[in-house]
C-alpha cells in the first residue's frame, strides 16, 4: 500500500542546525524508524543521539518512545527533528521535565517572579494571546509532543496556582479551564483518580474517555505545585479531535468551550453503560409538582449519572401556555448552567422624531425601552407621550434624508438603535375603502447641475414625510395642500410667510425607492386627477426643486430643524448597572415566543406564539451562570457593556428555588470567566478562589498574580460559577473537600448497567416516590444520594 500523502519533516543536526534535509516518510512509520533513516542520513551513532521536537526551532519535547508511530507522537507535516548527538556542538540547556511530574511544594511564586503574562511573551512564544493577532496561518493541527511540561518553568509553587500558556488564541479555553479546576469537588474527584473507575469508553455519544482523561491530567498538572506554567497542547489537540470548531487558532465563546466540555465529560463519565429509552414527560393535575418533579429526575437517571450530573445539574420547571385554548404544558428538565439574559434588565433610549399630521416641524422624542422590546411596543410608548393612536404610527428608518425602510412591529429595539428613526403620524381618511387608500413616503430632491469640479447629482434636501391619499380621488391640488405646510418651515424667514405655491419652485414626481430614478412625472393641472403608478408600495413621492430657487429661498438648517419634547429633558444616557438577583428576575419573568420560536400545541394541533416561563426547581450544588453579553437581531451584533453587580459571598437566590427542602440556597462565588472588548476581538480571564491560601487570584493565560478581593467584580464579568453552602468542597463554609460517600459514591458500572437495562414499556408512570425523596435530589446533592434514590425507585423505574 502506497500512502498517497506522507508527511515532509526537516532534520537538522545540533552540528549545523541550519542544514536541513527534508525527507518524506509515512504517518504510519515508528520514531525508531525515523531515527534510522536520520542517523543513516547523518552518518552518526543512533545509540548517541536524541531526537528532539524542534518545531519553531525551540525545544520542545524528547521523541524518546521510539515505538511509537510519527502520528502518535503529535509530529507534523513540515517539522523539524533535531538529532542531537552526544559531544558535539554546546550543550543542552535544559534537560526535559517529564509530565508527571508531581512533587508539591508550600511556597507561592510573586506576580514579580511569575511567567510573564501573554501579553508580553510574543517574543518567546510564536503566537500573540490577543484575538486580533498572531493567528498561525499553516496549520490547524499543533506540531508538539504530547508532553506539556517544562523544565524552564519548574517552580515550587502553591498548588492551583498554575498558568496556561497560550497557543495562540486560546485565552478563551484556558480561562475555562482554570475556573473549572477550581470546582473543588470536581478537582478532588480527578485529583483521587475516581475518574478512572467511571472512564465510559463504550458511549456513542461520549469521546471514547479521551476528554476526560486529558483534562485529569491537566489538573493534575494544575495542582501538582511543581511549575509555573503548563501548555495544555495534548488537551486541545484532543479537543480539536471531536469537535472541529475548536481545533484550530481562531478566538471562540468561552462559554460555549465551557458547555462543550461539561458535555463531554459527563458522557465520558456516565455510569450508565446501556441506555434505555425514557419517554418525555408532561405534568398534568394528577399529581402534585413535587411528583412530577421527582418522576422527571429518576426519569433522567436512568440515562444519567455522572459526578458531573452530582455537582452541575439542576431541574428547571418550563410552562408553556397556548394563546388560544390555554392549554398548560408542565415540563421538568435538566439543566448545566444558567443563560440570563442582560436585554430584559437594561434599558435603552431610543430617539425618535415625530412628523405629525398637522404640525410642523417635526418633534424630537427620547423613549426609554427594554433592550428586547419590540417595534409596537415602542410605537405604543411614543403614542403615550405624543397623545396619539398608535395604530396611526408608523416606524421609519431615514438615512440621508430619505427613508429607506419601514419597521415591522416583530423588530426590536436593537434594529431601531442601528439607524435614525423616524415615526409618521398618519390618520385613517374618512369615507375611504381600504383597498383605495395608498400611503406614500414624499422626499425632496435637488438636482445638482454639472460644474467644472463635479458631475450632475441628486440629494434629498430635507426630512422625508408620509403621506395618505385615496388612490380614486386624489388631485394635484390636494397633494400640494397638503406639503405646502410643510414647505415653509423649510424657507428662509422672509419667504416663510408670504410666498405661496408657483409651479417653478418644484415638481411632482414618481420615482424608485432607492435610485430616485424618474417613474412618473405629475403634469396635470391643479384639479386634474393624479394616476398613481401600480407599484406605489416601491416608489416615493418626490419634490423635485429647482436648484436656482431652492438657492434663492430655501434654508437647509431649517429644513433639519426639529421641536424637542419634554421627554428629551431628564433623560440621561447614563451608564446602567443592574444585579445579579435583576437579571434572574427576567430569565424567570414569563415572555412571549417570537414568530420564529412557536411550540406546538397538542390540544390546538398546530404551532403557536405562546408565551413561556422558566422556574428553577431545584439549584445544583455548583452554579454556573452565564450572562448573556453577547446580542445578535437582524441588523446589529453587539456586545453588552452593562456592569452586573454580583455578589462574592452568600447569594441568596431561595425564593427563586421552588423545590426547598435542602434548605436555604445561597451560594458563594469562587471563579469568574471574564471577557475584554468586543464581538471583534477580545481577551479572556478569569478569577479564581484558591481553598489553600483563602485568597483570590488573577489568572491571565501564563501569568497568575493575586487579586484584591474589590477587584473581584468587573463589568466584564461573562461567567460565574457559585458553589451552594453546605455541598462538598469549599474552604469557606466549612464543607469537605471531596464527595461524602468517598470512592463508594459511584455505582459499579455493570450495576448501572443492570439497573438500566432491558426495553421499558410504555406503561403509564408508576406511583411516585414520596415527596420527602427529593430533599436529595441529584441536580444538588451528592453522588452517593443519587444512587440511593435510584435504588430506592429500582422497581418503579423498571414499571416505565
Amino acid at each position: 500500500m502506497v500512502e498517497v500523502y506522507p508527511l515532509e519533516l526537516r532534520l537538522v543536526h545540533n552540528a549545523n542546525k541550519r542544514d536541513i534535509h527534508p525527507i518524506s516518510i509515512s504517518r504510519a512509520a515508528t520514531i525508531g524508524q525515523l531515527k534510522a533513516r536520520g542517523c543513516a542520513k547523518f552518518g552518526i551513532d543512533p545509540s548517541k543521539v536524541k531526537l528532539i521536537n524542534y518545531y519553531l526551532e525551540i525545544r520542545n519535547g524528547v521523541l524518546d518512545d521510539e515505538s511509537k508511530t510519527i502520528e502518535e507522537a503529535r509530529v507534523s507535516d513540515k517539522q523539524r527533528i533535531l538529532f542531537e548527538e552526544e559531544g558535539v556542538g554546546p550543550a543542552p540547556p535544559v534537560s526535559f521535565a517529564s509530565a508527571s511530574s508531581s512533587s508539591a511544594s508550600s511556597s507561592f511564586s510573586s506576580a514579580s517572579s511569575s511567567y510573564s503574562s501573554s501579553y508580553s511573551s510574543a517574543s518567546r512564544y510564536p503566537y500573540s494571546s490577543s484575538s486580533q493577532y498572531g493567528r498561525p496561518g499553516a496549520s490547524s493541527s499543533y506540531p508538539y509532543s504530547s508532553s506539556t511540561v517544562y523544565d524552564r518553568y519548574r517552580k515550587e509553587t502553591i498548588k492551583g496556582l498554575t498558568g496556561l500558556t497560550n497557543l495562540g488564541n486560546t485565552c478563551f479555553m484556558n480561562a475555562a479551564l482554570q475556573c473549572l479546576s477550581n470546582s473543588v469537588a470536581l478537582r478532588d474527584y480527578f485529583l483521587r483518580g475516581d475518574h478512572l473507575r467511571d472512564l465510559n469508553r463504550e458511549n456513542v455519544l461520549g469521546m471514547k474517555g479521551r476528554v476526560a482523561e486529558e483534562f485529569a491530567a491537566l489538573v493534575k498538572q494544575l495542582w501538582a505545585g511543581t511549575h509555573s506554567v503548563v501548555a495544555p497542547r495534548s488537551f486541545k489537540m484532543t479537543l480539536g479531535d471531536f469537535a472541529p470548531q475548536f481545533s484550530g487558532f481562531a478566538q471562540h465563546d468561552s462559554q460555549e468551550l465551557l458547555s462543550f466540555l461539561l458535555d463531554g465529560l459527563h458522557e465520558d463519565l456516565n455510569r450508565v453503560r446501556a441506555k434505555p429509552y425514557v419517554e418525555a414527560l408532561e405534568a398534568d393535575d394528577s399529581r402534585s409538582d413535587e411528583e412530577w418533579a421527582d418522576i422527571s429526575w429518576q426519569q433522567h437517571l436512568k440515562r444519567n449519572r455522572s459526578v458531573i450530573v452530582d455537582l452541575f445539574q439542576g431541574q428547571f420547571k418550563s410552562t408553556i401556555v397556548c394563546p388560544d385554548c390555554e392549554h398548560v404544558s408542565i415540563t421538568f428538565d435538566p439543566f448545566m448552567y444558567l443563560s440570563l439574559p442582560l436585554q430584559d434588565t437594561v434599558s435603552s433610549l431610543v430617539t425618535v422624531f415625530l412628523v405629525w399630521d398637522d404640525k410642523y416641524p417635526p418633534t424630537k422624542f427620547v423613549l426609554r425601552l427594554k433592550k428586547n422590546a419590540s417595534v409596537r411596543e415602542a410605537r405604543e410608548a411614543l403614542a403615550k407621550l405624543a397623545g396619539l393612536n398608535p395604530a396611526f404610527i408608523v416606524f421609519g428608518s431615514v438615512r440621508n434624508h430619505d427613508l429607506v425602510k419601514s419597521f415591522m412591529d416583530r423588530e426590536t429595539v436593537a434594529d431601531l438603535l442601528a439607524t435614525n428613526v423616524f415615526a409618521y403620524h398618519i390618520p385613517e381618511l374618512p369615507d375611504v375603502p381600504f383597498m383605495e387608500r395608498v400611503i406614500i413616503p414624499v422626499v425632496h430632491l435637488m438636482k445638482k447641475p454639472k460644474s467644472l469640479m463635479a458631475q450632475a447629482t441628486t440629494e434629498c434636501i430635507a426630512y422625508p414625510s408620509m403621506l395618505n391619499f385615496s388612490r380614486a380621488r386624489t388631485t394635484k391640488r390636494m397633494i400640494i395642500d397638503k406639503m405646502w405646510p410643510r414647505v415653509k418651515t423649510f424657507l428662509k424667514l422672509e419667504f416663510a410667510e408670504s410666498i405661496e405655491y408657483s409651479p417653478k419652485l418644484f415638481s411632482l414626481v414618481f420615482v424608485e425607492t432607492k435610485t430616485h430614478k424618474e417613474m412618473l412625472r405629475v403634469d396635470c393641472a391643479m384639479d386634474d386627477h393624479v394616476e398613481f403608478p401600480s407599484n406605489s408600495n416601491l416608489c416615493h413621492l418626490a419634490l423635485e426643486w429647482n436648484y436656482k430657487e431652492w438657492l434663492r429661498i430655501g434654508n437647509a438648517s431649517r429644513a433639519m430643524s426639529c421641536n424637542a419634547d419634554p421627554s428629551v429633558e431628564g433623560i440621561k444616557n447614563e451608564k446602567e448597572s443592574v444585579t445579579l438577583l435583576d437579571c434572574f428576575n427576567a430569565f424567570t419573568a414569563p415572555e412571549i415566543l417570537g414568530e420564529d420560536d412557536m411550540v406546538y400545541c397538542r390540544k390546538c394541533k398546530e404551532h403557536k406564539q405562546s408565551s413561556k416561563k422558566f422556574d428553577i426547581w431545584k439549584f445544583p450544588e455548583y452554579l454556573v451562570v452565564h450572562l448573556k453579553r453577547f446580542s445578535y437581531s437582524r441588523y446589529r451584533r453587539d456586545k453588552l457593556s452593562t456592569f452586573v453587580d454580583f455578589p462574592l459571598e452568600a447569594l441568596d437566590l431561595s425564593q427563586y428555588e421552588m423545590c426547598g427542602d435542602s434548605g436555604p440556597a445561597i451560594f458563594d462565588l469562587y471563579a469568574v470567566s471574564n471577557h475584554f472588548g468586543g464581538l471583534g476581538g477580545g481577551h479572556y480571564t478569569a478569577y479564581a478562589f484558591n481553598d489553600t491560601t483563602s485568597k483570590w487570584y488573577n489568572f491571565e493565560d501564563s501569568s497568575v498574580t493575586s487579586a484584591d478581593k474589590g477587584r473581584v467584580v468587573t463589568g466584564s464579568g461573562y461567567v460565574l460559577f457559585y458553589h451552594r453552602r453546605g455541598g462538598a468542597g469549599t474552604a469557606r463554609d466549612g464543607g469537605a473537600s471531596e464527595l461524602p460517600g468517598g470512592t463508594g459514591q459511584s455505582a459499579a458500572p455493570n450495576e448501572a448497567a443492570s439497573s438500566t437495562s432491558g426495553a421499558p414499556a410504555p406503561a403509564p408512570v408508576p406511583a411516585p416516590a414520596p415527596a420527602s425523596s427529593t430533599s436529595s435530589a441529584p441536580a444538588s446533592s451528592t453522588t452517593s444520594s443519587a444512587c440511593a434514590e435510584a435504588e430506592e425507585h429500582e422497581e418503579e423505574q423498571e414499571e416505565y
